[in-house]
């Protein structure tokens, strides 16, 4: 049944997307059942199996497309995934989904390297974090310390996330912040700490 859609015609610039995910493992001499290997990795990269599998490769949105590559690299099985401007050319709803979903991949035991200059989004899901700069790792650390630096980032044209921005305003204000903050939902947990003291 489904190992006879996969096994069926050749692999083709126009094929469908369960053909395109089965791709690498079935050339790579993978033995076992494909289909099990392809539905998983679908589902992992968010794509329902049976509304995506026939689906021709041309038809799919720019979305969609980044997560048929995300599965076709999850079907590989490899323990460690190289990913190059995942978030390039993505709305902000498929953003947040294949954040999301590369949040699951990563809980589940895999690692992630990324390359990117779309870092903002990435910031709560990242755990290590080095900085390139003309062939040199200039600054490297947890991600939340690292790009509240506005400073060091501003010396290499690298704009701080907003989330670090906001708080280093309010901190020129008055308001007690850690310096270790870069993401969003840190700066609420930290504000609604402060809130929650001062209401006492």
């Amino acid at each position: 049944m489904l190992e006879d859609w996969l096994s069926r015609c050749p692999i083709t610039p126009l094929q469908p997307v369960g053909d395109e995910v089965a791709y690498a493992p079935r050339h790579l001499g993978f033995e076992g059942k494909l289909a099990e290997v392809v539905e998983t990795a679908m589902h992992s990269a968010g794509l329902d199996f049976m509304t995506y599998k026939d689906r021709l490769t041309s038809t799919l949105s720019g979305g969609e497309r980044h997560k048929v590559a995300l599965a076709s690299i999850l079907a590989v099985q490899a323990d460690i995934l190289l990913l190059d401007e995942p978030l390039s050319g993505l709305d902000p709803l498929s953003t947040k989904e294949l954040i999301s979903h590369l949040k699951q991949i990563h809980q589940s035991g895999k690692t992630i390297l990324i390359s990117t200059h779309q870092y903002e989004e990435l910031v709560k899901v990242l755990d290590q974090v080095s900085v390139i700069h003309l062939g040199k790792d200039i600054l490297h650390g947890n991600s939340e310390q690292l790009f509240s630096q506005a400073e060091e980032l501003d010396a290499m044209e690298l704009r701080a996330p907003l989330a670090a921005q906001i708080a280093e305003g309010l901190r020129s204000k008055g308001w007690p912040l850690s310096r270790a903050i870069a993401s969003l939902p840190r700066l609420e947990l930290e504000l609604d700490a402060i809130l929650a003291e001062r209401t006492k």
